[in-house]
């Protein structure tokens, strides 16, 4: 097989598009533009802030949609004994889901709720998603889970424009 310059530009412009963590699994590189979004470890936090002020508006059904290892029960997921592996967390709202990505597109479709960093983490692992009523053991899951570094107090005003399109 003759390998020509358009086959080595492609094979060089996909490599360029990942970066490999330190166990040797390659990634897709974050899109510049998705940045700019709470995805990578405090979505659990909007999430729980969304959720919270919803409550309060009395919007309706109100839960958290849990992005996680299919191997979890989803009954132990409140139990802190075993923290969960979350991939992601939104808040599902009426059966409509919304996370941070919601403050410039509306509701997320539920099969974009796997779609993370514009990578859908299904390629990699096995995952489903639940949906929880929020309440202390699911907010300590959410804590435990996730690679929060800001609290749900932070985003309360980010949630209230989330909120404010819907």
């Amino acid at each position: 097989m003759k390998i020509t310059r358009s086959h080595l530009r492609r094979i060089i412009r996909e490599e360029l598009s990942y970066t490999v963590d330190d166990s040797g699994r390659k990634w897709a590189k974050i899109p510049e533009d998705e940045l700019k979004y709470e995805q990578f470890g405090n979505c659990g936090m909007i999430a729980i802030a969304l959720a919270e002020e919803a409550e309060v508006r009395g919007m309706g059904d109100v839960s958290v949609a849990l992005v996680h290892d299919v191997g979890v029960n989803p009954l132990v997921i409140e139990d802190p004994r075993f923290p969960p592996n979350l991939y992601h967390v939104a808040v599902n709202i009426n059966g409509v889901f919304y996370d941070d990505r919601s403050i410039d597109r509306g509701p997320i479709p539920y099969d974009q709720l796997t779609v993370v960093g514009g990578e859908d983490l299904r390629e990699y692992d096995d995952i489903q998603i639940s949906s929880f009523k929020l309440n202390p053991s699911v907010i300590k899951a959410i804590q435990l889970g996730t690679a929060h570094s800001k609290c749900p107090t932070d985003f309360r005003e980010r949630a209230s424009q989330i909120l404010a399109r819907i």
